[in-house]
């Protein structure tokens, strides 16, 4: 795997470390599912699809299969090893898996299911995925793209965090790198 794969992967395991433990487990995966609930509030009818979404979400991300294992707990050694078998046996499903699975956390902090977000509903949904810098978010935000009414749409903002932690372009790689620099997240 090369150099800027690793990185792509640290980035990714910095990012679903939702506790800042040193560790990814079901830990994360249930305080996030807690802060999107505190932070959104959805009534009882949109409650339990957000959680449905936030399961998904966490399964794919973290196992990249449909057998996630939640008694394990992932160091980022273990991380960067589960993405590297995943990527050396089919490399095309699991950058699918983790797009899918971007998709679904978009969707969970979809609230009004539009499809797009402004910026303070973007900022929202990472306020609830415990990414509260308002710089990064703007970089983020910015970097995304909004449309010329000013929003960004999910699959966009799926397509970004996917590049972020799978792609292969190094320009793009490059360019997020020194974007989160510049906000303290490397």
């Amino acid at each position: 795997m090369a150099d800027m794969m690793s990185e792509k992967v640290m980035i990714s395991f910095k990012l679903v470390d939702f506790n800042k433990d040193g560790v990814v487990n079901v830990k994360d995966r249930d305080d996030c599912i807690q802060s999107f609930l505190s932070v959104f509030q959805p009534g009882d009818d949109r409650k339990q699809k957000m959680m449905n979404q936030l399961n998904e979400f966490w399964d794919k991300i973290v196992f990249l299969t449909e057998n996630p294992d939640w008694s394990k707990s992932l160091n980022p050694d273990e991380f960067l090893a589960t993405r590297k078998d995943a990527l050396t046996k089919d490399s095309t499903k699991t950058i699918a898996v983790v797009r899918e699975a971007l998709k679904q956390l978009m969707n969970a902090g979809d609230i009004g299911e539009v499809g797009s977000f402004s910026f303070e509903e973007f900022k929202k949904a990472h306020e609830a995925f415990n990414l509260k810098e308002e710089n990064f978010v703007k970089g983020i935000f910015s970097m995304v793209g909004p449309d010329d009414s000013g929003r960004c749409t999910s699959d966009n903002i799926a397509d970004f965090y996917t590049e972020l932690s799978m792609g292969s372009d190094e320009g793009k790689h490059q360019q997020s790198k020194t974007a989160l620099a510049s906000v303290g997240f490397m």
